[in-house]
C-alpha cells in the first residue's frame, strides 16, 4: 500500500549492559531504572569485578535489574498483579524476563531459622519503605555458579507501597550452612 511504516516499528534501542559492576552501581545512582534502589554497601558489589574481568555478571545483573525495574512498571500499570516469581513464570508481553530458575522467592529454612544467617541478611531501605531502616531480605537471584563467590542479589519488594524494589546487597554469595 506504499506504507511501510504502517507495517513495521523499529524495536526500542536497548542501551549495552554495563562491563562492570562500578558501572553497573554508577547506572542506578544516575536513575537509569527508576523503580529500584540500590541501597547496599557497593564495596561487595565492586569486589565481584576482581572475579569476572568479562563483565558478564554485571551484564546479567543488570538484566535482573531491568526486569525488577519492568515487574514494578507492570504492577503500577495495572497489567500484573503477583509477586516477582510469578511474573518471572509469567511475563506480560512486551515486558523483560528472565529465567525463573535464576530466582528464589525466599530463603531456606536453615537461613530463615538461624540468627547469624538472618542477621546477615537484614539489609538496609529507606524509612519510607520500612521505619526501622532495615529488614530481611529473602528474595534473591542467583547470578552465577562459582564456587564459594556464587554471585547474588538481594532485593525488597516494595512496589505496592513506595513503587520501588530495594536491592540491599549485590555481591558473593552470603554464609548459609553449606558454606560455613
Amino acid at each position: 500500500a506504499g506504507r511501510p511504516e504502517d507495517a513495521w516499528t523499529a524495536p526500542a534501542e536497548i542501551p549495552q549492559p554495563p562491563a562492570s559492576f562500578a558501572e553497573l552501581l554508577e547506572r542506578l545512582k544516575d536513575g537509569a531504572l527508576p523503580r529500584v534502589a540500590f541501597t547496599g554497601e557497593a564495596k561487595a558489589a565492586l569486589e565481584l569485578d576482581d572475579h569476572d574481568s568479562l563483565g558478564t555478571w554485571a551484564s546479567k545483573t543488570w538484566d535482573m535489574l531491568r526486569v525488577l525495574d519492568g515487574y514494578v512498571e507492570a504492577r503500577q500499570a495495572g497489567e500484573f498483579n503477583q509477586g516477582v516469581h510469578a511474573y518471572l513464570t509469567q511475563t506480560p508481553p512486551g515486558r523483560p524476563g528472565y529465567s525463573a530458575g535464576a530466582h528464589a522467592s525466599q530463603e531456606s529454612d536453615t537461613v530463615e531459622n538461624s540468627a547469624k544467617f538472618r542477621k546477615l541478611r537484614m539489609l538496609p531501605v529507606p524509612p519510607e519503605a520500612y521505619a526501622d531502616g532495615s529488614l530481611f531480605m529473602g528474595s534473591h537471584f542467583r547470578v552465577a555458579l562459582k564456587g564459594l563467590i556464587s554471585p547474588r542479589m538481594h532485593y525488597y519488594d516494595d512496589a505496592m507501597n513506595t513503587g520501588k524494589i530495594y536491592v540491599g546487597y549485590i555481591g558473593k554469595h552470603l554464609p548459609n550452612k553449606q558454606t560455613n
